[in-house]
């Protein structure tokens, strides 16, 4: 089950899942699991709900954030373009998924304890607009000690997590060349010899 709840002035919005579970009978009454994803939040909604946390006696843990950056531009198709042939994942160990009319995966985000995607959408006034997205779960966030909630937030560098860097075909190639020069010589004296 989801409900959700929207405050137009902060721009908060908050779903909240939860399933409800048969009653056993013999299990002592408490809050069956359950999930909030906060969206756009503020500092001070923050502070509200870990202090309700508190107040109730619930631990909450904190399973995926997601840091996203918006860039405004009057060529988005030529900044998703741009972003998606420089933008590199740093310590990949997924491949990078396909590149889709507008959205670019950098790794496999639904593998991985780190995702980062590109894509186009539209803001809340109908602007198009860049978003960059890195999702961070449980794994790389306990690494950064972000336990609960987001006290942390403020420490994390997204350049940690990715880089932007370009491609020098020339030297890859002469590189590729200097490399398995032994081979490409094979090749031609084969070649030169009608392959005897």
């Amino acid at each position: 089950m989801k409900r959700s709840f929207h405050h137009d002035q902060d721009i908060v919005t908050v779903d909240v899942f939860h399933q409800l579970k048969a009653d056993k009978g013999f299990l002592p009454p408490s809050l069956p699991p359950f999930f909030i994803n906060v969206h756009d939040p503020n500092r001070e909604f923050i502070d509200l709900l870990d202090d309700s946390c508190i107040h109730q006696g619930l631990n909450p843990k904190l399973s995926k954030i997601e840091l996203a950056f918006d860039f405004y531009t009057d060529d988005v198709h030529g900044l998703f373009g741009f972003l998606s042939s420089c933008l590199f994942m740093k310590q990949q160990r997924s491949k990078p998924k396909k590149q889709y009319e507008t959205t670019f995966y950098a790794n496999d985000v639904r593998e991985s304890s780190r995702g980062l995607k590109v894509y186009i959408r539209r803001d809340r006034d109908g602007r198009r607009l860049v978003r960059l997205e890195l999702t961070l779960k449980r794994q790389p966030l306990r690494r950064l000690g972000i336990h609960s909630l987001l006290h942390n937030i403020d420490s994390i560098d997204p350049l940690s997590f990715f880089s932007f860097m370009f491609l020098d075909d020339k030297r890859l190639e002469d590189y590729l060349r200097w490399k398995h020069r032994a081979v490409i010589d094979e090749i031609k004296s084969k070649g030169r010899d009608g392959g005897r």
